[in-house]
């Protein structure tokens, strides 16, 4: 599933059993996962490594809230 991954823009990885919300990047011959964030490294993937693509990333949440917080007050 892995050659699905969108060329650009951000998708959900499973990087040896661990779910990573990353760019895939692919540059002579090397593959690694981008962060979002620049406080994060980046993961390099290496061929012995078990990478699959989930899903794209197709929009944010910006508001939310947990289900148990009940009603809001001010």
């Amino acid at each position: 599933r892995e050659e699905a991954a969108p060329r650009q823009g951000y998708a959900l990885f499973l990087l040896n059993g661990a779910g990573y919300l990353r760019r895939l990047h692919r540059r002579h011959g090397t593959t690694r996962l981008a962060a979002l964030n620049v406080s994060f490294r980046d993961i390099p993937v290496r061929p012995e490594d078990s990478l699959e693509y989930v899903g794209t990333v197709t929009g944010a949440a910006r508001t939310w809230r947990w289900a148990d917080e009940g009603p809001r007050t001010a």
